[in-house]
């Protein structure tokens, strides 16, 4: 174990590994675990290591602060095996009250009091193990971010076609949380993996929110209206098809098809869509080559 007297502290580094390091500020907290997102947008999850002497109250005046923090860490972040040994502010001007708080939440009387509001003395001393002998101080602070919501709305998960329907809660013009909808007889308010982890996609700052345009030959990309690249998608598909659609070929047989446009479609479309682009597809446009990643 090793510490360092200019930051929180460095400790309990496992024999024979090495940690790495990102550097970013912490946005969330919960119990052992931790988001931290880099100036870049990207988003790492950890668990403190249980031999650190980092105390749960300096990461949410972290957390509350903004301050940037370095963060050493070992295994692969955002799986169960992201374990951070080291958090240390960056900022000097904090250093001091978060190593203050630090010293004070280690004192005698504090430990005396976090050993009392463990489990097993507080059944002991003959609370229910069900009930309050089960509960913390922290837990019993904290709240649901869904009280936090103002407004809810419906709607239907985007990865598959099982049609899943999903609870959207906003606070203001903010979506801050997405649940299943027990009312749906499809999920009755359940979520796989990928739904459940919609609002974390449907937030990322890396989405694409407008149109991206490379023209021919160009080396960068630019941003065009939606309007426009619907239009131009429209006239490039009948510009294509009216080149190259072939009506019979050389021995007499009708075919009625084109070569040149190939359709790709995804899982995400039920099998009423399917049919819908199906048929426009092969029966109006005369595609050939026409699939789909669910092979519907």
């Amino acid at each position: 174990m090793r510490y360092n007297c200019s930051g929180i502290c460095i400790a309990f580094k496992p024999f024979g590994m090495h940690n790495r390091c990102l550097v970013g500020r912490i946005t969330v907290v919960q119990e052992q675990r931790f988001r931290l997102t880099t100036d870049d947008g990207r988003s790492f999850l950890f668990i403190l290591d249980r031999k650190s002497p980092v105390q749960l109250p300096a990461l949410y005046r972290l957390r509350e602060s903004h301050t940037l923090v370095r963060i050493e860490y070992s295994g692969e972040p955002n799986t169960n095996s992201g374990i951070a040994h080291v958090v240390q502010p960056i900022d000097d001007n904090l250093r001091g009250s978060l190593m203050a708080s630090f010293n004070k939440a280690t004192s005698r009387e504090e430990f005396f009091s976090a050993f009392r509001n463990w489990p097993i003395p507080k059944q002991l001393a003959g609370e229910d193990p069900k009930c309050t002998a089960a509960q913390s101080e922290l837990s019993r602070k904290l709240r649901p971010r869904l009280e936090e919501a103002d407004r809810v709305g419906t709607s239907i998960c985007p990865y598959c076609a099982v049609g899943c329907a999903q609870l959207i809660y906003a606070k203001g013009n903010d979506v801050i949380h997405i649940e299943g909808d027990p009312r749906s007889p499809i999920n009755q308010g359940t979520l796989c993996p990928k739904g459940a982890a919609t609002v974390s996609w449907m937030l990322n700052p890396n989405r694409l929110t407008k149109v991206k345009y490379r023209a021919p030959y160009s080396d960068h990309w630019e941003e065009r209206p939606l309007d426009w690249a619907m239009d131009r998608i429209a006239y490039l598909v009948k510009r294509t098809r009216a080149e190259t659609f072939v009506r019979a070929l050389p021995d007499g047989t009708t075919v009625n098809h084109t070569l040149a446009l190939a359709g790709l479609g995804g899982a995400t479309l039920d099998n009423e869509e399917n049919y819908l682009i199906k048929k426009l597809c092969a029966g109006g446009l005369g595609m050939v080559w026409i699939e789909n990643q669910a092979r519907v």
